[in-house]
């Protein structure tokens, strides 16, 4: 959901908040469809790869030492 109206800014605006995205603040620069396409290419090193989720570790149990 994204800010699209004056009214909207301004109530925000005296909630404090100080970010935001939406038409009215600009409209998008990407094709939908371009968007699956652009997040798949992110480079190493990137946001989107520094906060990718870690792999899950396998748990490897030995009967004879856990009680």
């Amino acid at each position: 959901m994204g800010i699209e109206t004056g009214n909207e800014l301004a109530v925000l605006t005296r909630l404090g908040i100080s970010a935001g995205q939406g038409h009215f603040l600009g409209k998008p620069t990407l094709e939908p469809n371009d968007w699956a396409t652009w997040s798949a290419l992110a480079p190493e090193g990137t946001s989107r790869a520094r906060h990718r989720a870690p792999e899950p570790r396998m748990e490897t149990r030995n009967p004879s030492t856990d009680i």
